[in-house]
């Protein structure tokens, strides 16, 4: 699969309630997914979540991981790891459904030589070119 055949999945979260916020994430996340020439097939909004409430069933974060996991998504786009990810958990859990992850700050590359997606690999970072 060409990185340009990518369906991406957009998410947004922000712990206090300022729309402005979640646009500004909104339009430079599109950007990038356009620049990359992926299809957006969804969005994923927590808004007003904190890093300490829980994103269980019921928030956008789970429903993403369903969709992931469902094969509805290759790759999460968001504008950094701080909006995406809060713990190790978090990490893991987006890891074990296999999606790529790219924020505007660089990328969690969990593809083989061939580019080629692997699960159980060793998670590296790679700064965005």
């Amino acid at each position: 699969m060409s990185d340009k055949s990518l369906k991406a999945a957009l998410y947004f979260r922000q712990s206090v309630d300022i729309q402005e916020g979640i646009e500004r994430q909104r339009t430079r996340c599109r950007h990038l997914a356009s620049a990359r020439e992926w299809e957006v097939v969804d969005e994923y909004v927590d808004n007003d979540v904190s890093a300490t409430k829980s994103r269980g069933e019921g928030t956008a974060w789970s429903r993403m991981l369903n969709d992931a996991a469902g094969g509805k998504i290759d790759v999460v786009v968001a504008v950094n790891l701080d909006r995406l990810l809060r713990t190790q958990k978090d990490l893991t859990a987006l890891m074990d459904t296999g999606a790529l992850v790219t924020t505007l700050e660089g990328e969690i590359d969990r593809r083989n030589a061939s580019h080629r997606p692997y699960r159980n690999g060793k998670v590296r970072s790679s700064p965005q070119r």
